[in-house]
């Protein structure tokens, strides 16, 4: 009976699962490379253990008081070396297992503090990283199949191979922030400085991925050609090289701080300019460092005007006097302020409208418009002078709906001032006139009393004349 290679590789992984074997490669030795035949087919095995006898921190070179993030570092640094798409020697699958299964426990709190307790591995057999999982013939599978075990999903394989270095300021990236922000300075527009985390290159490899004073080299898996070609059976397959991601070019000495990926998490100050006319809860877009951050925008309410979209509604207050008679009265205005006619008789809610003196519109033409109501102001304490004026306009009002306080009393010692008033003239006129009467009668008793008295010259005038 003949057998092809599928029925081959089929047979031997029953035959290991049968017998509870495990197989880190199965691959095929055949006499045209890629090209298999029916006949001359080999098998070549790798054996896994099932207990690692070294030390997890021996193997991945950090002290047992190391932190997460200096084991995570080591292991990146320790599995680049030994992958097996770069690696060539024999020993490299078993060294890269050790690396894997030493990182899968250290990175684990609940099983790094078991491993310390008990000095070996509590979960050999059940870590879910057995080395059957890994083919390194199959180029679909090479290095994601290795990444995805170890995060748990492709997300994860994409940030390792394009993403960024480890934040050196503690927190992930932000893609999205608020800033806060007063009514004037969503009005006018205005430019605030923001605090935030972004991507950004590296600052000790300025970008490159390389430890200086290093370059990149010729990737050694491609050739530099970027792409990777393989034969299976009678078919040509072509693919971008996933060892250099299709550049071409391997980075030998990856920089220390971005891990060779050239940029990294920075807290960067960056200057956000405020559009004028923005709007609570709007959102706009920036560039900072490497990639876009969405700043919305949380404004705080005026005191003196009302926003609906691009207008604004100002309240006003005016005097009695100045809704009775008339006048003018200033209105607070966004750029200025503005002096505007009162009618006589305005009433209480009435509405002027001042044409493109609202909010600049954003991304438009023009402003809106400024809407004024008037709100008539009633004082609350009068001074005499004002109570007397008020009756006195009360007491000429007609078609009066109800009464008004203190009118009547008012009136009525309006009329008891004014008899009073008119006594104290027919007094004043009595005495007048007694003291014209007794005035007269004095100079009368006086005028024989001058003649008697005229003088020798006084008589010689009146003899002539």
């Amino acid at each position: 009976m003949l057998f092809n290679s599928r029925h081959i590789i089929k047979l031997y992984s029953l035959a290991s699962v049968s017998l509870n074997y495990t197989p880190i490669v199965a691959s095929l030795s055949c006499n045209n490379k890629n090209n298999f035949s029916n006949n001359s087919c080999h098998i070549r095995n790798y054996h896994s253990t099932k207990k690692l006898l070294k030390d997890y921190y021996d193997i991945l070179g950090v002290d047992k008081k190391a932190n997460a993030k200096e084991i995570k570092k080591a292991y990146y640094k320790l599995a680049k070396k030994y992958h097996p798409d770069v690696n060539k020697d024999k020993d490299a699958p078993q060294k890269f297992q050790e690396l894997t299964q030493a990182y899968e426990i250290l990175s684990d709190e609940n099983k790094r503090a078991q491993y310390d307790s008990t000095g070996k591995n509590p979960f050999a057999g059940t870590s879910g990283h057995s080395s059957a999982d890994y083919d390194w013939n199959d180029a679909s599978m090479h290095a994601r199949k290795i990444f995805e075990s170890m995060f748990g999903n492709s997300a994860n394989f994409d940030r390792w191979n394009n993403g960024f270095g480890e934040t050196v300021s503690g927190f992930d990236r932000t893609t999205e922030a608020v800033m806060n922000i007063t009514f004037e300075e969503a009005v006018k527009g205005a430019t605030k400085e923001i605090n935030i985390n972004v991507v950004d290159d590296c600052i000790r490899c300025r970008g490159s991925g390389c430890e200086p004073p290093h370059k990149k080299v010729e990737c050694p898996y491609c050739n530099g050609s970027g792409m990777k070609t393989f034969k299976q059976g009678s078919f040509l397959f072509s693919s971008s090289c996933g060892y250099c991601k299709g550049t071409g070019n391997y980075n030998k000495n990856p920089c220390m701080d971005c891990e060779g990926h050239g940029k990294l998490v920075q807290n960067r100050s960056s200057k956000i300019n405020i559009p004028a006319g923005i709007d609570n809860g709007e959102s706009i877009k920036c560039r900072i460092g490497k990639q876009d951050v969405y700043i919305t925008f949380r404004v705080s309410p005026s005191k003196i005007h009302k926003r609906d979209r691009y207008d604004i509604y100002t309240d006003v207050a005016i005097s009695l006097s100045q809704a009775a008679l008339g006048g003018t009265v200033v209105v607070p205005g966004l750029k200025e302020d503005i002096t505007i006619n009162i009618p006589k008789g305005c009433s209480s809610h009435s509405r002027f409208a001042l044409k493109e003196h609202g909010i600049k519109r954003v991304n438009e033409h023009g402003s809106g418009d400024q809407y004024i109501d008037i709100k008539i102001v009633i004082p609350k304490n009068l001074t005499k002078k004002q109570q007397e004026a008020l009756l006195m306009f009360a007491e000429d009002e007609k078609n009066l709906n109800g009464t008004i306080s203190g009118l009547d009393e008012w009136i009525k010692n309006k009329k008891k001032n004014t008899n009073n008033k008119e006594d104290i003239k027919e007094k004043v006129k009595e005495k007048e006139k007694q003291s014209t009467k007794i005035h007269e009668v004095n100079n009368e008793n006086s005028n024989p009393k001058n003649e008697n008295e005229d003088g020798f010259f006084d008589k010689l005038k009146k003899s002539i004349f």
